[in-house]
C-alpha cells in the first residue's frame, strides 16, 4: 500500500474500520517520503484514540506494541 492510499483511507473512513489496513501499513518498512509528506504521529495517535473510544483495548495495546517493535523511531517520538 502506498502512503497516498493509506492517507486516503485514513481521512475518508471510520478509523476503527481500517485498523487492519493501518496495522499492515505500519508493520512493514514505511514507503519513501511517508515521514516527510504525511503526519505519521497523527495517524498513530488517532488510531489509538479512536480505538480507545470504540473500547477496542486489545487493539490499542497490540498497535502500540507494533509501533514499538517495527517503528521504534516513531514510538520514541510519540510516546
Amino acid at each position: 500500500m502506498t502512503a497516498e492510499e493509506l492517507w486516503e483511507k485514513y481521512t475518508g473512513k471510520n478509523i476503527p474500520e481500517i485498523f487492519d489496513i493501518t496495522w499492515d501499513f505500519f508493520s512493514k518498512e514505511l514507503p519513501a517520503g511517508f515521514l516527510e509528506n504525511y503526519d505519521a504521529g497523527e495517524v498513530i495517535l488517532e488510531t489509538i484514540e479512536k480505538n480507545l473510544s470504540a473500547k477496542e483495548f486489545g487493539r490499542v495495546m497490540e498497535f502500540i506494541g507494533l509501533i514499538r517493535d517495527k517503528q521504534p523511531a516513531l514510538y520514541h517520538e510519540n510516546f
